[in-house]
């Protein structure tokens, strides 16, 4: 299933920046973006339509990937390269 969720606070500081934020929640489908018109504007919406990608969701617990960061261990199946590396640099979740 592919999902898209926006929360209050997410979405407002998105407008403010002018950023097209899209993400994955298991439990919502994907919206309706013509019901965000009246307060994004028609422009934008057709950019989101546009821009949207589609993707599966991966199930991956985040607390699990600390979890195994700070005890050491391999997490290359659930993380980037680029993301294990950038941790390993700023020494993040020891």
């Amino acid at each position: 299933m592919n999902a898209v969720s926006l929360t209050a606070a997410l979405k407002e500081e998105a407008v403010r920046l002018g950023f097209e934020l899209v993400g994955a929640a298991p439990v919502v489908m994907s919206p309706d973006f013509d019901r965000f018109e009246p307060l994004w504007g028609r422009e934008r919406i057709a950019k989101l339509k546009k821009d949207a990608i589609q993707t599966p969701l991966i199930d991956i617990s985040s607390t699990e990937v600390r979890k195994r960061l700070a005890a050491g261990e391999d997490v290359r199946g659930m993380l980037h390269p680029d993301v294990i590396d950038y941790i390993q640099r700023h020494g993040l979740y020891r």
